[in-house]
């Protein structure tokens, strides 16, 4: 099928969402091309520079504003609003957005479940998720991540919400040399943990997710949550549920799916969350 007769029936919301998602290889012609609505934008993302992405624009322009990865004027900066919580989005020649569209599951439930809790957003990026807990009457959030850019980035995203924007709530520490110190803390009633799929150097999947599966306990009270993301399309659902009872006492409750168009040909690839608790046995 031709992608624009895809394109046709793909309807646009209020919210930002995936249009197109050729990276899941169900359209094997177009598994290089991912294509998403940023309000008012549609954004183009090219993985392959030798593929033309002009039958895209000319189906889109005459109705928005089309940016493509490639661009060649730099960044384009834009705020959208997912269901009430505003985020500083960057579209161009930057690959990382701002916002992972796959997680909004994540950020509904967080939403849903945050009131008055005590949380640590691990690997915490643009601390969205953060944000949507503290606009949905957290105790507190504590976002960790290594990119000082990143944080600065998730500030922006409290203020855009007016939220209060105190420097604890954002720690710029290596998260596996810093175990100790989230031992030291008061036990969290929930924790999340995001880790990037592949980082060179900064985080190896399988070793580093087992070395913080093992300590999370230590941060824990008897009823804390933990949240954990497989969004390595590398390992199985199978193998990162052995992970999970291999290394500690942690019991899944729920799981999340990606939400419609970031569907995988092969499901062992597919993105999910955990929603986990401890068994108290």
């Amino acid at each position: 099928m031709n992608i624009i007769d895809i394109l046709k029936n793909r309807e646009l919301t209020n919210y930002p969402k995936r249009i197109f998602f050729g990276r899941g290889k169900q359209h094997e012609e177009y598994n290089w091309v991912n294509i998403d609505w940023y309000p008012p934008y549609i954004y183009i993302e090219s993985f392959d520079e030798s593929k033309s992405v002009n039958e895209i624009i000319n189906f889109y322009q005459d109705s928005y504003e089309v940016i493509t990865s490639n661009d060649k004027n730099g960044e384009y900066e834009t705020i959208v609003n997912e269901n009430e919580t505003f985020f500083k989005i960057s579209l161009g020649r930057n690959k990382n957005t701002g916002l992972f569209l796959d997680s909004a599951p994540l950020r509904s439930w967080i939403s849903k479940h945050s009131k008055n809790k005590k949380i640590l957003n691990l690997f915490s990026y643009t601390c969205t998720l953060g944000a949507v807990a503290m606009k949905s009457g957290a105790h507190s959030c504590m976002n960790v991540d290594m990119s000082q850019s990143s944080l600065n980035r998730g500030k922006s995203n409290y203020k855009l919400n007016e939220l209060e924007v105190k420097n604890i709530d954002f720690q710029k520490k290596n998260i596996l040399k810093s175990l100790n110190y989230f031992s030291k803390k008061d036990p969290f009633d929930i924790i999340i943990i995001d880790p990037p799929p592949r980082q060179a150097k900064s985080f190896y999947y399988k070793k580093d997710y087992i070395k913080i599966l093992k300590r999370v306990e230590s941060w824990s009270h008897k009823n804390t949550t933990i949240v954990l993301t497989k969004n390595d399309t590398l390992i199985t659902e199978e193998v990162f549920i052995g992970w999970l009872h291999e290394n500690t006492s942690l019991k899944i409750l729920d799981k999340l799916f990606a939400p419609k168009y970031f569907e995988w040909k092969n499901t062992t690839e597919q993105i999910h969350f955990y929603i986990c608790g401890y068994t108290n046995e």
